[in-house]
């Protein structure tokens, strides 16, 4: 549930929400996270084992799990601009 906010906040957050769903939906963002991801996923397996793979690895496996929380934050703005729509959207005497 979201906190109670102005009118700029309000309006603010429904217009960034709006625009992390479009890059959500954007297939030039969705191509670029894929190869990422890819191209460290395959960085992750093809290092050597042991300590020589170590730092390679540990790259690898930092990148891939920036990559999932950045798309989960924008997952998420696009979340709490649509609620804070429908919040707007109820009647006052629901709020």
């Amino acid at each position: 549930m979201l906190p109670p906010l102005s009118a700029d906040q309000a309006a603010l957050l429904i217009e960034r929400g709006a625009a992390a769903e479009a890059l959500m939906q954007s297939a030039a963002f969705m191509s670029v996270v894929d190869d990422l991801t890819n191209y460290h996923l395959s960085q992750l397996v093809a290092s050597p084992p042991g300590e020589p793979g170590r730092d390679a690895r540990e790259h690898a496996h930092l990148m891939q799990y920036a990559l999932t929380e950045i798309c989960a934050e924008i997952q998420s703005r696009a979340e709490a601009g649509k609620q804070m729509q429908e919040r707007l959207a109820e009647p006052e005497d629901n709020l």
